[in-house]
């Protein structure tokens, strides 16, 4: 950390904000970097004078953690433990486009994807938003939820000053990390939307690729962070808003085909040696905010252009060539037949999607691409709709039937109920007969006795 970021930063706790900070240097160190050398503090503290909270630096990375509630502190652990996983395996590929990535390690495969082994960048919308004329002219760039810091690397490789952050807090020192053995000077900070406050109108642009969807009310975030952008400055988000039903059910079945025929073949890892990672198939804030992107878009900026697209079927190109034995030759072929299942789908659904890619502006006006991001926004909207008026019927309808069952069940508990009254009736009677037997049987036993009696006295 460069001291001179502490001039950027307000205290990041929500009931405090104020700009007197004040820092604590315990150990500097001058780092060589692509644009030149830059002194910044490895090890130190960040002190607030106002509410006197004081937050750590380590490893040149400010961490806010301290002030994180437990859902974000459990989502922190799970991508800490996740990336971190990939990490310690040597695949850095989420921390850097140019490494490799083995996507299926998470289930004991260690097969990279052939794409990741050239040593360039992967193309994807990343470039095609970082192209955009609004954004090439960005100097400073604030890259929002950056994971493992692949797209501050990228961003910093292309000539802009980047400031990262991320809730993990091991990820993006791990990045920060990365990006010294790379010679790309980034600024890295462990913080979450919520739990993080700049100076106004600070930024020249802003990315957000594939976190947002993690951020609980995320329109009240995104008219925050709206503040920290300059006039006219650009936002560029790649986001999930939802996963298609039908392609869901299809990658259902591609799964179990995967995990039965053709991950057993390359499995190489052990139970054991998967061990650190996460027990839960997704983070806890998963998908928190994926229904409010569109909407916290068109709230707050002027939309310049939008792409939507699929995704569920992205990873068969890999699964198909595992099941080749890892032949290079079927990648293309294979790439190109889902992408043609993509184009049909679109065609005949126009209006659904699962990924969003949009450049917004800091702007009133509404922007040329407003009315196609509200008419999926729209379309996305009666979807949920639907589903939720489905669910709802749904649990109707088991209401209905769980009723039906009480109902019925009361009429057998009512009927099992006579017959042990009248099971109780007939053993009160039998008790009674009982006892009667049992007085006569007494009476007749002392006239007996009597008579026994009577017949000795005379006998004397």
């Amino acid at each position: 950390m460069h001291r001179d970021l502490l001039q950027l930063l307000n205290c990041p706790a929500r009931d405090c904000g104020a700009a007197d900070l004040s820092l604590e240097a315990g150990a500097v160190e001058e780092i060589a970097y692509r644009t030149g050398p830059v002194e910044e503090v490895r090890e130190g503290t960040i002190t607030c004078a106002a509410c006197g909270r004081t937050y750590p630096i380590e490893g040149f990375v400010p961490s806010f953690e301290q002030l994180f509630p437990e859902e974000l502190q459990d989502e922190a652990q799970y991508w800490g433990d996740w990336y971190g996983f990939f990490w310690q395996r040597g695949y850095r590929g989420f921390y850097d486009l140019r490494e490799p990535i083995a996507h299926f390690i998470g289930r004991g495969i260690e097969v990279p994807d052939p794409g990741t082994l050239s040593g360039k960048e992967l193309p994807g919308t990343h470039e095609t938003l970082a192209s955009h004329p609004l954004v090439t002219q960005a100097e400073s760039v604030l890259d929002v939820g950056c994971g493992g810091g692949w797209s501050s690397l990228f961003l910093a490789r292309r000539g802009h000053k980047v400031i990262a952050f991320d809730p993990s807090v091991v990820n993006v020192r791990r990045a920060k990390e990365h990006a010294i053995s790379q010679g790309e000077y980034i600024e890295y900070l462990g913080a979450g939307l919520g739990f993080l406050s700049f100076k106004p109108e600070l930024f020249d642009a802003v990315f957000a690729l594939h976190s947002i969807h993690h951020v609980p009310d995320l329109g009240n975030e995104m008219r925050i962070m709206r503040g920290w952008m300059k006039e006219g400055a650009p936002i560029a988000v790649d986001e999930h808003i939802q996963t298609d039903p039908i392609l869901s059910s299809i990658v259902g079945q591609l799964d179990q085909w995967f995990m039965r025929e053709v991950a057993p073949r390359h499995r190489t890892l052990s139970a054991a040696d998967m061990a650190s990672l996460p027990e839960a198939a997704h983070s806890r804030l998963e998908g928190m905010g994926s229904n409010e992107v569109l909407s916290a878009l068109a709230d707050n900026f002027s939309i310049e252009t939008f792409e939507a697209r699929f995704v569920s079927l992205d990873l068969f190109t890999f699964m198909y060539y595992l099941w080749r034995d890892c032949d290079p030759e079927v990648v293309g072929p294979t790439s190109q037949g889902i992408g043609q299942i993509y184009d049909f789908l679109q065609s005949a659904f126009p209006d659904r999607t699962e990924y969003v890619s949009v450049l917004g502006r800091k702007a009133d006006t509404p922007g040329p691409a407003m009315a196609e991001l509200q008419r999926v926004q729209r379309t996305v909207t009666e979807q949920e709709a639907d589903e939720h008026g489905a669910d709802a019927a749904g649990v109707l309808a088991t209401v209905e039937l769980l009723n039906s069952t009480v109902r019925s069940k009361d009429k057998q508990i009512a009927w099992l109920q006579g017959i042990i009254n009248a099971q109780q009736e007939e053993l009160t009677r039998s008790q009674e007969t009982v006892e009667k037997q049992a007085e006569l049987l007494k009476r007749i036993e002392s006239g007996r006795l009597i008579r026994l009696a009577n017949r000795v006295t005379r006998k004397r």
